[in-house]
């Protein structure tokens, strides 16, 4: 971690690491602690911290310590589709998509099939989880339930310690919007399970203090 790089390109643009901090909904510390190399600048972040700075992503991946590895677009799995109503599909069969060089070697992705969406057929990209990762709370990720139910929705704290709400579309979505959505891409989709209500769920399309069993952070969301 180049530290003092950091700190120069906030100083010359009279910046702070709290309006850093600000900008990216981290606490202070959680700045304090990359900068001194006891926590790990994440990939998302960087991208970010680059649209904060106004520099080049790789500028910031290189002084973070983070390797960018040189060879061309990878294959990784398709792990699933999102559907009009933000629930995954999980594929049953290996199909593969191309994957930018600087993402982790381990990471999967979802197609999102929604013709209503602005980023309509694009590539999220994450890695598999079997927990809570902090990183994905108040910000788009991937969230499992307690039921293995997945969804592609921001994660806000819920009323109480361990619960969660997720923002996703109503599963009133048209049936012309979903059967659109599954022509187009066709050749992907094994298997569909129907997006059914969570107790809970409230008319602005939130579900209200569900438990989770795993939360991932969206690294890359690729049109």
């Amino acid at each position: 971690m180049n530290a003092d790089w950091f700190k120069q390109q906030l100083e010359q643009r009279r910046l702070s690491q709290r309006k850093l901090a600000r900008f990216l909904e981290l606490d202070p510390s959680a700045i304090t602690l990359t900068l001194n190399g006891k926590r790990r600048m994440q990939l998302d972040e960087a991208s970010r911290i680059a649209t904060f700075l106004g520099v080049p992503v790789e500028e910031v991946l290189k002084n973070a310590g983070l390797a960018l590895e040189q060879n061309q677009p990878r294959l990784v799995a398709l792990y699933g589709a999102v559907n009009p109503s933000s629930q995954i599909e999980i594929f049953d069969d290996r199909t593969t998509v191309e994957a930018p060089p600087n993402l982790p070697s381990t990471v999967v992705a979802v197609v999102v099939l929604d013709h209503d969406s602005l980023i309509h057929r694009a590539l999220a990209y994450f890695l598999l989880e079997d927990s809570i990762n902090p990183g994905a709370i108040g910000r788009l990720s991937i969230a499992r339930l307690r039921d293995g139910r997945m969804f592609f929705s921001r994660i806000e704290p819920g009323s109480r310690p361990g619960l969660y709400s997720l923002k996703v579309r109503s599963s009133s979505v048209p049936q012309d919007t979903v059967d659109a959505g599954k022509a187009e891409l066709k050749h992907y989709l094994t298997r569909r399970s129907a997006a059914v209500a969570e107790p809970g769920m409230t008319p602005d399309g939130f579900l209200k203090d569900v438990a989770l069993t795993a939360a991932m952070p969206i690294l890359l969301i690729q049109p």
